[in-house]
């Protein structure tokens, strides 16, 4: 199943083309142009990732956009740039847990976004912590920091023990040191590493969760112990047998079906998409006091 949502504006001008990109979906996209062309890339004051193109024309970046399978949609400015668009784009939910046997249509995530930004800025991404939305203060650097979270998780991190809380400090501080491979994270700033710690968190109930979905599958409680997921396979079997215990539990039983209730009674879904709505909120500002200055 695949859904839409709009991105935040961007802003083309002539001879030169500027993006002013504040959504990490398209970074990849955005850095993978510099291996093709003359791109400068610096971060203004406004913690966007700016990134100019140089002797490249309208039609020519247009015809770039099209190729990533983005569909875009203008209207008229009356301004000196050419035109004013939001980028609209399809990606896929995270499917479950694959078993050995499933042919993968997409290859497990090996942090290679963050790395190539790395690699081409030649310094760490900076994680600085906003106390009012208690988050990153740019939405670009929240994103990649849980989507690295998210791969350090589902590849190093213990799930023997089944609840984040119950992972011991030793473990936890060799989970901190893998994202400080690419994040320059303060670890004496409380604020922010209650922040990580919290985002680590979250992931790991994410991926517990796609672990139960998966057991579930199976129609018998032998074959869900006998067919580990993938992910699982370079755990060992100790681990997966502990997530069987405790998939298989009253414990987690009354509070799955507690919780199935729960949602049931739900009125209204979310419907903003993945990030934060503190993030949305400060794009929407941004993008109606420009609409406005027109």
């Amino acid at each position: 199943m695949s859904h839409s949502r709009f991105c935040s504006c961007f802003f083309l001008f002539e001879p030169e083309c500027m993006f002013v990109a504040a959504d990490s979906d398209r970074i990849g996209y955005l850095v993978n142009l510099l291996f093709h062309s003359s791109i400068d890339v610096r971060v203004n004051s406004a913690s966007l990732i700016e990134i100019v193109v140089a002797g490249l024309s309208s039609p020519d970046l247009r015809a770039q956009i099209r190729r990533t399978g983005w569909k875009e949609s203008f209207w008229s400015c009356g301004k000196s740039f050419a035109f004013q668009s939001f980028l609209q784009f399809k990606f896929q939910q995270e499917s479950l847990p694959r078993t050995p046997n499933d042919v993968p249509t997409r290859g497990s995530c090996k942090q290679i976004k963050t790395s190539c930004i790395v690699r081409t800025t030649r310094e760490k991404i900076r994680v600085i912590y906003n106390s009012v939305s208690r988050r990153a203060t740019s939405s670009i650097v929240h994103s990649l920091l849980v989507h690295d979270i998210g791969a350090i998780i589902r590849s190093h991190c213990p799930m023997n023990t089944c609840y984040w809380r119950t992972i011991s400090s030793s473990e936890k501080k060799d989970l901190m040191d893998e994202i400080t491979t690419n994040f320059e994270i303060d670890s004496k700033d409380s604020r922010l590493t209650n922040y990580v710690n919290r985002l680590y968190n979250g992931r790991y109930r994410e991926f517990k969760a796609e672990l139960s979905s998966y057991y579930k599958l199976h129609k018998t409680h032998e074959a869900a112990l006998a067919n580990p997921p993938i992910e699982m396979l370079d755990r060992g079997v100790d681990q997966w047998v502990e997530l069987y215990n405790h998939f298989n539990s009253d414990k987690f039983r009354k509070s799955s079906f507690a919780n199935i209730e729960n949602r049931s009674k739900k009125k209204y879904n979310h419907r903003t998409g993945s990030r934060p709505l503190s993030y949305i909120v400060e794009e929407m500002v941004v993008v109606m006091s420009i609409l406005l200055n027109d």
